[in-house]
């Protein structure tokens, strides 16, 4: 637990402010700020939520971690999973394509593609988790 603590917190959430000068003139605004995500691991703002998922898992001793997603969420979810050594199931509809199903299989997650809808696969994955 303590080194997944570790990994949490220097490399996860950290993302710095950038001052945005032209939006403040362009809307009137006396100091604005935007937070870029990016700097993330998988370069998404769900890295964050998928650690303290993770890291609750592992405080459970669970030995596998099943969700539904279409993208992101799964990617963050498969490196939080590889790092902790704890087996990845991620649900998505047979219909939807995406870069980012590479990216979870390199990651050691398992791909099980349901056919329907996004609700039909929120579905499966919570029933496999029971």
């Amino acid at each position: 637990l303590e080194c997944f603590e570790d990994i949490i917190s220097l490399e996860v959430g950290d993302t710095g402010l950038s001052r945005a000068k032209t939006l403040e003139r362009e809307f009137d605004v006396r100091q604005l700020y935007v937070k870029y995500e990016g700097d993330n691991p998988t370069g998404t703002q769900k890295d964050r939520i998928a650690f303290a998922q993770l890291y609750d898992a592992l405080r459970r001793e669970f030995k596998v971690v099943s969700l539904a997603t279409c993208g992101n969420y799964g990617v963050a979810m498969a490196l939080a999973a590889d790092l902790a050594g704890i087996a990845c199931k991620i649900f998505i509809p047979e219909s939807y394509h995406t870069d980012r199903i590479t990216e979870m299989e390199t990651l050691s997650a398992e791909i099980i593609r349901i056919p329907g809808s996004y609700e039909d696969v929120v579905t499966e994955s919570s029933r496999f988790a029971a």
